[in-house]
């Protein structure tokens, strides 16, 4: 799979955003191709160290007080939140619209797996797929059921008469 430089307004984007990864991850196999968008995010920006302070489970009551009192610090990280959810669901439409990725396939699991490094400006390519792999077995024998059966009564066939089936009325 060759991959496809990231156009430079998201670039732009996911870096305002703090964002150093982004990466495509392709999967086919059952005549259907997915994809799952992942960002990562520079731990440094502000942002980011806004959204640990407000995701720790020490400081749920900083949260919820927050959330309620709509603060500053709330709409900032509500305002970061939803532009990093819509640079997503963008990456993901710019994503199927360059890449050629029909998911076809034979049931078996495959992928491809696209990372954009943003602080290097390069790009890494993992493709992967999955067999089939046999665990343990066991060989049944005797599987025909050996209780006796009342045999089914058998409809009687309609008598022919000269090679034709008698008229109803007969």
């Amino acid at each position: 799979m060759e991959v496809i430089p990231l156009k430079r307004n998201l670039y732009d984007r996911a870096k305002a955003l703090g964002l150093i990864e982004i990466t495509l991850n392709f999967q086919g196999g059952s005549d259907e191709g997915y994809l799952d968008v992942q960002i990562n995010h520079d731990p440094n920006h502000a942002a980011v160290e806004l959204f640990a302070e407000l995701a720790s489970p020490v400081n749920w009551t900083m949260r919820k007080e927050a959330e309620d009192n709509n603060s500053p610090q709330w709409q900032s990280y509500q305002a970061w939140e939803d532009a990093c959810r819509v640079l997503r669901n963008d990456l993901e439409s710019w994503a199927w619209s360059v890449y050629d990725y029909s998911g076809a396939g034979d049931g078996n699991d495959y992928g491809d797996d696209i990372t954009y490094n943003l602080d290097y400006g390069s790009a890494e390519w993992q493709e992967w797929f999955m067999e089939r792999s046999y665990g343990d077995h066991d060989l049944f024998e005797n599987i025909i059921d050996t209780d006796p059966v009342e045999p089914e009564p058998v409809a009687a066939e309609p008598k022919l008469r000269g090679g034709q089936l008698p008229k109803e009325d007969e």
